[in-house]
């Protein structure tokens, strides 16, 4: 078998072995209701909850809002999962988004809800909204980034086990094969990971995130298709990360939100 047909073989076991279930994010023009999924706008808030506030005692804007029961993805609980942040600059642009600057709430679909809700916006945010936002199922790999020991293990074992020969680091890929690492990076990308979108992976430009290894659940990723509707400054992706176990447990209360500066 020729190399150039091995490679491939392994590039299309690394997606397979990786492949996870997500729902890709689009937009509409659409002006959304308080049920609708959406960036922005007014939330669905059960009667008798109160409005989150930061730690200033300020209101919350919305960011998103998404009805987890329509998306159906494995592992995932029922519901409208919430997620709101402060609307200070400071903390929320800051190189890494304070813990008390944002908060998730997830509720029962089909309750009362209250309609007299402050007015919060997201104009240091968002360059228009509120946005409509609709989702459609589809499916991505994860993405092969050289400070994931994960998805290099997983890339060294695909290559020991076809070619029966040892293979210690990335760099060895190289001198073994004659295999050039940035090429390589290329032909693992499914082309979906920088689409933003609930589920899966997150992706980085640069080394993964530390909390990455163990919250490796990517539960919202904004990337490239939506950037332009997002005031984001040098910040090339805004993602919210927990871990499988918490997810599983409806338990919000210890998830990653920040942005990936360029």
């Amino acid at each position: 078998m020729e190399m150039d047909e091995k490679i491939r073989e392994i590039v299309m076991e690394y997606k397979k072995r990786t492949e996870k279930e997500c729902c890709f994010i689009n937009y509409s023009f659409e002006f959304p209701t308080i049920l609708d999924d959406k960036i922005g706008g007014k939330p669905y808030l059960p009667v008798g909850e109160e409005y989150p506030k930061d730690k200033y005692g300020n209101p919350m804007a919305l960011f998103m809002q998404m009805n987890l029961t329509k998306l159906d993805l494995e592992g995932y609980p029922k519901g409208i999962l919430e997620l709101f942040v402060t609307t200070n600059e400071d903390d929320l642009f800051d190189f890494e988004i304070a813990e008390e600057s944002f908060e998730i709430r997830l509720f029962e679909e089909g309750l009362e809800y209250q309609t007299e809700l402050p007015d919060v916006n997201l104009e240091t945010f968002l360059v228009s909204g509120p946005i409509k936002i609709e989702f459609n199922k589809g499916k991505m790999s994860m993405p092969y980034n050289m400070g994931d020991d994960k998805a290099v293990n997983l890339l060294l074992d695909l290559f020991e086990e076809k070619f029966d020969v040892k293979i210690n680091y990335p760099s060895d890929l190289e001198k073994l094969f004659g295999i050039d690492y940035y090429d390589l990076q290329d032909k693992l990308d499914d082309g979906s990971g920088f689409a933003s979108h609930i589920g899966a992976y997150a992706s980085f430009v640069n080394d993964p995130y530390i909390d990455y290894f163990t919250k490796n659940e990517c539960l919202i990723f904004i990337g490239s298709n939506l950037k332009e509707l997002f005031d984001l400054g040098n910040a090339s992706s805004f993602y919210v990360l927990i871990s499988r176990e918490d997810l599983l447990n409806k338990d919000f209360s210890n998830v990653t939100c920040n942005f990936e500066w360029s």
